[in-house]
């Protein structure tokens, strides 16, 4: 797909595929993949740019703080991180247009009734233990290389903007001299030319991801994700398993124990 953006996009580009396919070529084999048309015709696909949003979801209320690594990075020491504030959709989209560098966003906070009304998921789960969560953010944001401590499978739907995933397997954590789930290294810093070779490094996945797409990662995964536009997205978080559930709630996170995780999560 043209692009303005770089990066080295060696993840697959498929239909929706049925449940079966997507469970056995996919989750099974804890291989990410950008799925296109998983919701077509519904509400959710309709929004592709700011504007559509605006229209439906303009008034959806987001708690917004500086991004959690910009935040400790000016915070002070001793002192608490600053509560969130609320700001309609609408108004955090002009903010962001009046104050381009800024670090406030809405990072993964629960998916509200508005946004969850707009679609329906298909049948590749129970979908009994999901959780999904929503993303606000402008150009120059960034979430900082980790894994999810919860070793739940990702299906990241983008509802508008452009964004780019870095994704590396946890047989190259070694790679990323890990502290807890965040590796030592801040690829938000380094130059485009830089994250390619690192990406070629460390054998990631790395792709750009265009409204109206959804990529799948497998529990597990590192990710690196840049806000290359301003961009809307949700994620729904599932399929655990009595053992990935257990290594998530009684142990603290380590590359060791995500290795651990990675192999049971099937």
């Amino acid at each position: 797909m043209p692009s303005e953006f770089t990066s080295l996009e060696n993840v697959e580009r498929i239909p929706a595929p049925p449940a079966d396919v997507f469970r056995r070529d996919y989750v099974d084999r804890q291989r990410p993949v950008i799925i296109q048309g998983l919701f077509a015709g519904q509400t959710i696909d309709g929004v592709r740019t700011e504007e559509d949003a605006v229209k439906i979801f303009g008034d959806l209320q987001l708690p917004v703080a500086s991004e959690i690594m910009s935040a400790f990075a000016e915070g002070t020491p001793g002192r608490p991180l600053a509560a969130p504030e609320l700001m309609s959709l609408g108004d955090y989209l002009e903010f962001s247009r009046q104050h381009p560098g800024t670090r406030k966003m809405c990072s993964e906070k629960p998916s509200p009734p508005q946004l969850l009304g707009s679609f329906r998921l298909p049948d590749y789960d129970s979908w009994h233990d999901a959780i999904s969560s929503f993303f606000v953010g402008n150009a120059g944001n960034f979430a900082h290389m980790h894994f999810d401590c919860d070793f739940r499978h990702v299906l990241f739907h983008q509802i508008f903007g452009v964004k780019r995933f870095i994704l590396v397997e946890p047989r190259e954590s070694e790679k990323l001299s890990p502290i807890g789930n965040l590796a030592w290294w801040s690829i938000e810093k380094f130059s485009q030319e830089d994250k390619g070779r690192f990406a070629a490094f460390t054998s990631a996945y790395d792709c750009l991801l265009y409204p109206g797409e959804t990529l799948f990662m497998p529990a597990c995964i590192w990710h690196y994700v840049e806000y290359l536009t301003s961009c809307m997205s949700c994620n729904f978080r599932f399929g655990r398993n009595r053992y990935t559930r257990a290594l998530a709630g009684l142990f603290h996170p380590s590359r060791y124990l995500q290795n651990i995780a990675w192999r049971m999560s099937n």
